[in-house]
């Protein structure tokens, strides 16, 4: 085994408990980070790369009244944890949550996806901090880029 991810979806402290009650109760968000940061010590840089549900911190309803309301918070929280992986050498990647599945939680309660412009400015910020942190794309996911051959469904911040 040479490659490891350990999601860790979404990076805001409170909303890492309301949308990951599992993860917090049975591990704890700290503690997550502090074991994906101890793997990348033993896998080495870009063969640890936990995945963030790109769009979820804006999740926001009646029923779910906690996500963020502002694209740029969002996209601030979300760098935040991209930084802080990445002088863990730690490479993250992304999932998009653009849409709802009708009989999940947040689906039966109308919470709302994030405006489109959210996305190009967390894969600029993201790619911003890739470069001034100088980390290589995460392992096993294929080429970066535009036309590039990349191995996952999910490759839009690669593809930036």
């Amino acid at each position: 085994m040479d490659y490891y991810h350990p999601n860790i979806e979404v990076w805001d402290r409170r909303l890492f408990s309301l949308i990951c009650p599992g993860k917090e109760e049975n591990i704890g968000r700290d503690e997550w980070i502090r074991r994906t940061a101890e793997a990348a010590r033993l896998f080495g840089t870009g063969n640890v790369s936990p995945n963030f549900v790109a769009g979820i911190e804006m999740a926001y309803s009646q029923a779910f009244p906690h996500g963020f309301r502002n694209v740029e918070e969002a996209v601030r929280s979300t760098a935040e944890g991209i930084e802080i992986l990445m002088q863990n050498e730690i490479v993250p990647k992304f999932d998009t949550w653009g849409g709802l599945e009708p009989l999940s939680w947040f689906g039966r309660n109308g919470v709302s996806i994030p405006p489109l412009e959210y996305y190009p400015e967390l894969y600029i910020r993201y790619k911003e901090l890739k470069r001034e942190y100088s980390m290589p794309w995460p392992a096993g996911l294929g080429e970066a880029g535009a036309g590039g051959v990349s191995k996952v469904p999910a490759s839009a911040f690669m593809d930036a």
